[in-house]
């Protein structure tokens, strides 16, 4: 029999047999297993549409991307590719380092509290588990809108379309949209 290090010579006939046991226990005990087959078999939550307003190089009037099988940007130079790309970055990051806003992500690099930057993200879900108050019944799914707002640099605040209210819900937003 292997000796273990934290064994020492003094340690006891009956504690060397309860560590034994502690040890098998723990090889052989397992956490029951959830049943999460349904995610396999549902569909995977589609993009919609994304909203940037006040966001690097877009300004107050809103840029709206229809999002379907193949979206493609085409522009001139400085006409905000870019920027379209970093603000769907920066949404899928959220709560991560790379979901907050740098002074250089802010028009002009100049917080305007009265015009902040805001990336609105629609997407379709097939599961009414998100909440009932977030889902609008659209073909075959349902509709989810989230907001992110940055009224300085660093962490958003994230808001839901409350659709039992019809408004931005001030406290609390869909949990769970992993893409």
């Amino acid at each position: 029999m292997r000796r273990r290090r934290w064994l020492s010579r003094k340690t006891t006939n009956n504690e060397k047999l309860i560590y034994k046991n502690i040890e098998n226990m723990a090889k052989t005990t397992k956490a029951p297993a959830e049943d999460f087959s349904y995610i396999e078999e549902m569909p995977k939550p589609r993009l919609k549409k994304l909203i940037v307003k006040n966001f690097r190089c877009i300004g107050a009037t809103p840029v709206e991307i229809d999002l379907n099988d193949i979206v493609v940007l085409v522009g001139a130079n400085n006409a905000g590719k870019s920027s379209i790309l970093k603000a769907y970055e920066v949404v899928m990051s959220d709560g991560s380092k790379k979901g907050e806003l740098t002074i250089e992500d802010f028009p002009n690099n100049i917080v305007n509290p009265e015009k902040p930057p805001q990336i609105e993200l629609h997407t379709i879900v097939y599961d009414e588990r998100v909440g009932q108050q977030w889902l609008e019944k659209v073909d075959g799914g349902y509709l989810v809108k989230e907001r992110w707002t940055w009224f300085d640099t660093g962490k958003p605040v994230r808001r839901g379309w409350n659709m039992e209210s019809g408004s931005w819900d001030d406290k609390s937003y869909p949990l769970g949209l992993q893409m």
